[in-house]
Order: C-alpha cells, then sequence, then structure tokens
C-alpha cells in the first residue's frame, strides 16, 4: 500500500495522487521537503482512488522534489463505539482504515529514513545516537560536506603530522601574517637578504627601472622612522631607519671601499664616510747620460712655473748618468677623474 507519490517540479502541474485516505485535510503537500499549507488546491478528491494538486504557481524544478503524501491521525479515533449501540460495517471499515494506514505510514517514514530518503518524519538528534556508535565505516565517502562542519571545528590535534600537503594550500593562501612571527623571522633570515644589505641591481629598464621587490635605491633619500612612503613604496622602514638613519646612502656614481676596520689600511675612516678622489706621491724617471749635461743643472731645474720636474744631483756627480723626474703628480691627467675599468648598476639597498 503506498501513502505517497512523488513528482519532478518546475510547473504548476496538476500532480496525481493515487493512494486512498480517510480525508482530504490528511492529503499533505510538500516541494523540496518543505512542507506547505497554502498556495495549492487538492481537486477530485476520491478517498479511494485520490485527485490531483494544482499550485498557483511554478515549482521549483527537481527530481522528485514534489511530494503529495497521507498522514492519518493516529491519536483521534476515526468512530467511536458506545455499548448498547449499533455498530455500522462502515464505522469498522473506518477504523480498520485508520490502523492500516497509520502503520503503512510509519513503515514509509522508517524505509526513507534507512535508505537516507529526505522526507522521514522520524528525527535522529544527537540525544537519540549512543557515544561512540557512529564509526567510520558508516559514512559513506565524500559525504561529509564543509556546511556540515561547524566553524573551527577541525582543530590542530584532528589534523594529523605531515597530512597538509602543498595540494591542500590554496595558490596565496598562506601569508605573513598568518606565519608564527619566530618562522618568519627564521625564513628571512635563511632565505632573504638582511635588511640593510647593498645590491647591485642589472634592471633591462636603466634609469627607469624600478629596484626589485624589497629594496629601495640607495640614493640618498630621507626615510621615516616607521611607516611611510619613499621611491613610490609604502612600507615600515623603522628597521632600516635603525641601521642608516634618516638618509639612505648615495651610491650612485660611487665606487664602493671595504671598511677597515681596524685593519689600518685605511685608518681613521668612520662607517659609510665617503673619500674624494687621491693621487698617491710618486716619481716618474727619465734616465741616461744623453738627456742633460751637467753645465746645465741649474737651468733645468728651474724649468716649469709649478717646480714639477728636478735633477738627480747625486746621479750625476757619480758618474752614473743623469736623470729627471717629477714630483707629486704629472701635469696633464688625462681626464677629470682616475678610475678603473667598470660597469655601471643599480645600488639597492634592503629595507
Amino acid at each position: 500500500m503506498a501513502s505517497e507519490d512523488r513528482h519532478n517540479g518546475g510547473g504548476t502541474g496538476p500532480f496525481n495522487f493515487t493512494f486512498p485516505s480517510i480525508q482530504q485535510s490528511d492529503i499533505k503537500v510538500s516541494v523540496n521537503n518543505n512542507d506547505l499549507s497554502s498556495g495549492f488546491t487538492i481537486n477530485n478528491y476520491n478517498s479511494v482512488s485520490g485527485g490531483n494538486v494544482t499550485f498557483l504557481s511554478n515549482t521549483a524544478s527537481g527530481t522528485n522534489n514534489v511530494r503529495i503524501y497521507r498522514e492519518t491521525d493516529p491519536e483521534t479515533l476515526a468512530a467511536t463505539f458506545v455499548s448498547g449501540s449499533s455498530i455500522r460495517a462502515i464505522d469498522l471499515n473506518t477504523c480498520n482504515k485508520q490502523s492500516l494506514f497509520v502503520a503503512d505510514e510509519n513503515t514509509t517514514k522508517l524505509n526513507a529514513l534507512a535508505l537516507g530518503n529526505s522526507g522521514s518524519a522520524i528525527v535522529i538528534s544527537g540525544s537519540n545516537i549512543a557515544d561512540n556508535s557512529i564509526t567510520t565505516d558508516k559514512i559513506l565517502d565524500l559525504e561529509v560536506k564543509t556546511a556540515d562542519l561547524a566553524n573551527t571545528a577541525v582543530t590542530t590535534a584532528k589534523i594529523a603530522d605531515t597530512n597538509v600537503t602543498t595540494a591542500k594550500i590554496a595558490d596565496g593562501a598562506v601569508t605573513q601574517v598568518k606565519l608564527d612571527s619566530a618562522l618568519l623571522a627564521a625564513l628571512q633570515t635563511t632565505f632573504s637578504n638582511p635588511i640593510g644589505t647593498v645590491i647591485w641591481y642589472a634592471g633591462v629598464g636603466g634609469a627607469g627601472t624600478p629596484p626589485p621587490t624589497g629594496y629601495l635605491k640607495a640614493n640618498g633619500d630621507t626615510i621615516p622612522n616607521g611607516t611611510g612612503t619613499v621611491q613610490g613604496v609604502t612600507a615600515d622602514f623603522s628597521a632600516l631607519y635603525a641601521l642608516v638613519g634618516a638618509t639612505l646612502p648615495d651610491l650612485r656614481g660611487e665606487f664602493i671601499r671595504g671598511w677597515d676596520d681596524g685593519k689600518g689600511v685605511d685608518a681613521n675612516r668612520s662607517f659609510k664616510s665617503t673619500q674624494s678622489d687621491q693621487w698617491k706621491n710618486h716619481q716618474h724617471v727619465f734616465g741616461g747620460d744623453d738627456m742633460i749635461a751637467s753645465s746645465s743643472i741649474g737651468n733645468f731645474q728651474s724649468i716649469g712655473s709649478s717646480g714639477n720636474f728636478a735633477y738627480d744631483a747625486t746621479s750625476q756627480a757619480s758618474g752614473a748618468g743623469r736623470s729627471m723626474y717629477t714630483k707629486n703628480s704629472p701635469i696633464d691627467s688625462g681626464g677629470t677623474e682616475t678610475r678603473p675599468r667598470n660597469v655601471a648598476l643599480l645600488a639597492c639597498i634592503k629595507y
């Protein structure tokens, strides 16, 4: 004996039902498991053959989501017999139908519950389930969905060691704010240049090339002791400020010399101090007896208004030939600066 009929939704009907009932008020209607009390009419009702349901507006589309079912009152007797009164066959039949219908409806509900179908009137709540009674093998694969998990329900203790793999992490999901501060510091120490590091950057754009991420041009710009914007970059510059002060080193067009740091080769220098160019005192010797006669010593010494040339009297007196040398520096330096071969790159400093 059937106690319900299901139809695919998507229209207004009519949707037929073919099961018997005691009265029209026992006919119930639901769409997508939501019981309705209005928005439909029951037409051509017959307690034996059924009838049909028409909706006032289109039902939601779906497979078997329109459910027409019988719900017989199990508590109010369909007929009451009084001692000494006559017993009618119709009343006996109605009472029997009530018992049969209630039993049939409960069977349908239990079957729906056992099969995992929606629409069962029997609800299993947490209080109805014994502790430790639902085991892993009772849960179908992939049946625990995101919507079934409460917020913060998955704790660290519930994640097995090494079970969060790279494939389980969305691109861009792990940000600095998600890292423990000690871990972040360790990563920066191990895989990143420390703050204040100067690198030479061969950007292909030349003068218009911005420095790489995490760096500023070492061009003498002023930086704040905290958060601010420098060279179009907004960041916290306090750590760099603690190292270099309010002004970035200006390395444009400069050669870098290793700080003496007590060695004594370039003594009395303060850290990050600058030096101008300089020639070391030296001599340029031009030798040979055929260059200068002894009688011209006095005249030769006076050549040049700056006194850049001198005669080696010792070598002349000894008969070993005469030599001429320059003092301090040559007259012609050959250009506006002294420099080795070099290549121009962009100096950048880590912030």
